[in-house]
C-alpha cells in the first residue's frame, strides 16, 4: 500500500497518499482500511474500497496544535471475509520468508538504535560542557567589568590627587617637597590610567569570549537536540518493526493452520508507510540588512521566505533582538496572502549598543488554522552615531 518513501507535509497540513491493493484471484470484496500506530492527535480518515476497486487515497489532516515534529512510522488494517478461502502451501513459503525479512530487519534496526545512543550520550556530553564553559566566561567577564570599575575608580581618585598636589605645589613654587609630590601624584596618575584601559581591554577580551563560548554552547545544544531525534527516529522504527514483526508472527501462524476451504475472516496489513512532519511551511530563505545601521538610524531589513504543502496564508514577520543589542528594533509586519517577501525597518536608537549583534526574525502565520512558525538569525552590525 502506498508509494516507498517518506511522504511530508507540517502542521495545519494535508496530505493524500496514494494506496493500492492487489486483488488474487476472484477475491471481490469490499475492503475497509484504518490507520495502525499512529498517536491520537494524527487520524487518518478511514479508507473504503468496493469490490471492484484497488487504488484509493489515504487522507490526512495535521490539524491539532498539539502534534509533534518528526518522523512517524505506521500500518494500514484492515478486516476482511473471503467466502471459501483457500490457503496453499506456497502461501505458507511465502509467509516463512517474509518472516526471515522481518528479523532481519530488526537486527539491522537494534544496530541502527545502538549507534544512534552512543552519538546521542555523546552529544549529550559535548553539550553539558559547553554550557558550563559558557558560564564560566559569563563569570570572567563580570569578573572583568567589576575590576575594570575598581581601576576607573582609582584613576579618578589618583587624578584628584594629582589636581591637589599641583594646586599646593603652585601655591608654594619654593617649597621642593611640594614638587616631588606632585611629581609623585603626576605617576601615579599615569600607572592608573594605563591600568584602568588594561582592565577596559580586559572586559572586551571577555565579552568576545563569552559571545564565542554561547555560540559554540548553542551549537553543541543544537547537536544535542539533533542526535535525540535521531535517536527518537530509530527507535519508532524499531517500534513498528516490532509491531509489525508480531502482527506478521500471527499471520503466518494462520496460514500454516488453515488448510481447509472455508469462510474466513482475515487481517489485511499495508507495507509499513513513512510520515514525516515539520513544524512549519515556512522556510525563511534569507534575510538581508542593506547595510551598518548607525544610532539613532533606520535601515530596511529584507526577508525573503519559502511557501511549502500548498501554503498561502498571511505571514507575520517580527524581529527579536538579543539582549545585547538593547536599542535595536522593527514593528512587525503581516506579509500577505501568497506573497514571499516583506520589508521589516529596523530600528537603532541614539543609545543601541553598538558593535556585532544577531537578530532573530520570527515567521509565523495560520496554516488551516493551526499556528505555524519558524525563526532566521541576521546579522546587524550598529555603528555609533557621528559626533559633529
Amino acid at each position: 500500500i502506498g508509494e516507498d518513501k517518506i511522504w511530508e507535509t507540517s502542521l495545519g497540513g494535508n496530505l493524500e497518499i496514494p494506496v493500492a491493493v492487489t486483488r488474487r484471484g476472484d477475491f471481490k470484496e469490499p475492503v475497509k482500511l484504518n490507520s495502525d500506530g499512529l498517536p491520537d492527535v494524527i487520524k487518518p480518515k478511514e479508507l473504503n474500497l468496493d469490490g471492484n476497486t484497488a487504488t484509493g487515497k489515504l487522507e490526512i489532516q495535521i490539524n491539532q496544535q498539539n502534534t509533534k515534529p518528526g518522523v512517524y512510522t505506521f500500518t494500514m488494517l484492515g478486516d476482511i471475509k473471503k467466502p471459501q478461502y483457500i490457503r496453499n502451501p506456497e502461501a505458507v513459503v511465502a509467509a516463512d520468508a517474509e518472516q526471515k525479512q522481518a528479523e532481519e530487519m530488526l537486527k539491522q534496526l537494534a544496530a541502527v538504535v545502538q549507534q544512534a545512543t552512543a552519538a546521542k550520550d555523546e552529544a549529550t556530553k559535548q553539550a553539558v560542557e559547553s554550557v558550563n564553559a559558557a558560564k564560566l566566561a559569563e563569570q570572567n567577564k563580570t569578573n572583568a567589568v567589576n575590576a575594570a570599575k575598581q581601576k576607573t575608580d582609582a584613576a579618578k581618585l589618583a587624578v584628584d590627587n594629582l589636581a591637589k598636589a599641583k594646586e599646593a605645589s603652585a601655591k608654594d613654587a619654593a617649597n621642593q617637597g611640594l614638587k616631588d609630590a606632585a611629581t609623585s601624584a603626576q605617576k601615579a596618575a599615569d600607572d592608573a590610567a594605563a591600568q584602568q584601559k588594561a582592565a577596559d581591554e580586559a572586559v572586551v577580551v571577555g565579552d568576545k569570549s563569552l559571545l564565542e563560548a554561547q555560540a559554540k554552547a548553542k551549537t553543541l545544544e543544537e547537536n544535542r537536540v539533533k542526535a535525540e531525534a535521531a535517536l527518537k527516529a530509530a527507535q519508532d522504527k524499531q517500534t513498528a518493526a516490532n509491531q509489525f514483526k508480531q502482527q506478521l508472527d500471527q499471520r503466518v501462524a494462520a496460514v500454516k493452520q488453515a488448510n481447509q476451504p472455508k469462510d474466513v475472516n482475515f487481517s489485511l496489513i499495508s507495507t509499513p508507510i513513512k510520515l514525516k512532519i515539520v513544524a512549519s511551511p515556512i522556510t525563511i530563505n534569507s534575510g538581508a540588512v542593506a547595510g551598518p545601521l548607525k544610532q539613532n538610524e533606520k535601515q530596511p531589513l529584507t526577508v525573503a521566505f519559502g511557501r511549502l504543502y500548498n501554503f498561502a496564508d498571511a505571514v507575520q514577520l517580527s524581529v527579536e533582538p538579543p539582549p545585547t543589542a538593547a536599542g535595536v528594533s522593527a514593528n512587525p509586519i503581516s506579509v500577505p496572502n501568497g506573497q514571499a517577501e516583506g520589508k521589516l525597518e529596523l530600528v537603532a536608537a541614539p543609545t543601541a549598543a553598538v558593535g556585532d549583534h544577531v537578530l532573530v526574525v520570527r515567521a509565523k502565520g495560520r496554516f488551516n488554522n493551526v499556528e505555524v512558525q519558524t525563526t532566521f538569525n541576521v546579522p546587524v552590525k550598529v555603528l555609533p552615531l557621528e559626533k559633529k
